[in-house]
């Protein structure tokens, strides 16, 4: 008998033993409002899912996926490896945040993917905080309501950031901060309305890519490009529809020591930028310590109703900027200004009415070269 029970006590510790092993061995884990974060021991399981993101996360092998199998509440997640949460079209994968941050990435060296989730904020602070990581890519996403940021990228190390389809609203600082160095960020088809700050802010990135994005009622500047670091930095812009932005549409402000900027500004809109009122502010507005060199295009743009000037170079004289096919109307101030001993070129194929209270005449201000049309 005592061997019996010796025996039977030693195959329970060995199945403990291999269900516990198997907490974070799943390649694909599953979770359901039917579920139960009891099924973790059965690695959330499609036949026996988890409740929550978290217990399916923690079952899920570096590498691996979460998919949701129905629509509901999952909660607020730590992430510290590899791993895509997936929640297909046409199931609604909320979290609720009422306090801290909704989804949190620790995840030194890690991929880590976020589908289809709506974040929403509920006293929280955060929607998506990225502490470390290497790769992020975040599609087609709802964050709303949070007290500061959408989505926060707050260490270095990052060396590639892909957001698409994604959408951050009435937020209480900046929808998408990226305020940390990173090799590569992608923000293609991102909308933000009603944020108390910045829509877009984005410091020491090396290459950055803002496509076919829709910034409405920004508190702040609708892009807001800081460089703090030597090197080059590569910025495309396109398709921007941006308007009633209390701040200038796209601000580059480079530091002493900064970085350089090769910028592309092409088929946007953008309209009602600086509704402040500040003169001193532009449209598009470039400002930057003595000696930093940069080139800024600006290429089938039109500026509507700037509470400053349409386009400035403020204080650069290693800035050259370059106009052409864009229409500048009903600036408070300028149309184009260089502010210093920079290069600006205007083409005579752009539209220049109606700014600094003159229909044609005063619509510059500082050296501005005139070339013929493309």
């Amino acid at each position: 008998m005592p061997r019996t029970i010796a025996g039977r006590l030693a195959a329970l510790v060995a199945l403990l033993s291999i269900s516990t092993l198997a907490v974070a061995t799943a390649q694909r884990t599953f979770v359901s409002t039917a579920g139960s974060d009891a099924n973790a021991g059965a690695n959330c399981s499609i036949v026996l899912p988890c409740r929550g993101f978290a217990a399916a996360v923690g079952a899920t092998t570096a590498g691996g996926e979460v998919i949701v199998l129905d629509s509901g509440g999952y909660g607020p997640v730590t992430i510290n490896h590899s791993v895509t949460i997936e929640a297909p079209p046409g199931i609604y994968a909320g979290i609720s945040v009422l306090s801290g941050t909704g989804v949190t990435v620790v995840a030194p060296g890690a991929s880590v993917a976020l589908r289809g989730l709506t974040i929403t904020g509920l006293g929280g602070d955060v929607g998506i905080r990225l502490t470390d990581v290497a790769k992020v890519h975040i599609a087609r996403c709802r964050i709303v309501g949070f007290t500061s940021h959408g989505v926060f990228q707050n260490a270095p190390g990052a060396t590639s950031i892909v957001i698409e389809d994604t959408e951050v609203t009435d937020v209480g600082s900046v929808a998408f901060n990226l305020s940390a160095s990173v090799a590569s960020v992608d923000l293609i088809r991102v909308t933000a309305l009603r944020t108390v700050d910045d829509a877009i802010s984005a410091s020491a990135v090396s290459s950055l890519t803002v496509r076919d994005a829709v910034l409405r009622d920004i508190g702040g500047s609708a892009l807001y490009i800081l460089l703090s670091a030597g090197g080059t930095t590569k910025t495309t812009l396109d398709s921007i529809d941006a308007s009633r932005v209390v701040g200038p549409c796209v601000f580059v402000l480079s530091l002493s020591g900064g970085a350089a900027v090769r910028m592309t500004i092409s088929r946007s809109i953008l309209s009602e930028c600086v509704s402040s009122g500040n003169t001193f502010e532009s449209a598009i507005d470039s400002r930057a310590n003595e000696g930093n060199t940069s080139d800024i295009a600006v290429n089938d743009v039109v500026i509507r109703g700037s509470g400053g000037d349409g386009i400035a170079n403020s204080n650069n004289t290693g800035t050259r900027m370059a106009v052409s096919r864009s229409v500048i109307v009903g600036s408070v101030g300028f149309a184009l200004h260089n502010g210093s001993s920079g290069i600006f070129y205007s083409r005579q194929d752009n539209t220049i009415r109606g700014n600094n209270g003159l229909e044609t005449t005063g619509q510059t201000s500082g050296t501005i070269t005139l070339l013929p049309p493309l």
